[in-house]
């Protein structure tokens, strides 16, 4: 839903201040509009404008498959890619159809999950410092205590624990 009262110049300029990149392709998938996150994120110039995903995808730019996808089958599609130059990026393309269930557009809408795939990555690293996942340890004194429970844990015996939490 738009108001009329918004310009269609100012929409564009709304939408090119976006952090994720958004591409609106026609029914031949022929790109009409990139923002400037996407020109950005895929090395893209003006000349794109007009061009079809496929010859943008041949000279490297585009990669995935939702975009065709959506424009095959007619209904939303999301990838996951790494670029050329090694950014992780989540695609969503969702086909605008009209009352005959015709493609019109398709937009597409890319985010940056670097970073999002970086602290993945960390998180998991620390699931590995915690034991039973509730109990989280970083300290080395704390590591080799771990240790030595875990050595413990194999055996059958009995361990008595001295001090402020063992009395």
């Amino acid at each position: 839903m738009i108001s009329p009262d918004l310009p269609i110049k100012d929409l564009l300029e709304a939408l090119d201040t976006s952090p994720d990149g958004l591409y609106i392709y026609d029914r031949d998938l022929r790109l009409l509009y990139a923002n400037t996150s996407a020109m950005q994120e895929n090395q893209l110039d003006h000349s794109a404008l007009g061009k079809n995903w496929s010859d943008l995808k041949k000279a490297g730019h585009f990669y995935g498959t939702a975009a065709p996808d959506a424009h095959l089958y007619k209904k939303t599609f999301s990838s996951e890619f790494i670029t050329n130059t090694g950014q992780h990026l989540h695609c969503i393309a969702t086909p605008i159809l009209d009352k005959q269930g015709n493609i019109k557009y398709i937009v597409s809408n890319i985010k940056n999950i670097t970073n999002l795939n970086m602290l993945r990555q960390e998180l998991i690293r620390h699931q590995s410092t915690m034991l039973n996942k509730t109990f989280i340890y970083g300290s080395p004194q704390m590591k080799n205590i771990i240790k030595l429970i875990e050595r413990i844990a194999k055996t059958d015996c009995s361990v008595m624990l001295r001090g402020e939490t063992g009395v």
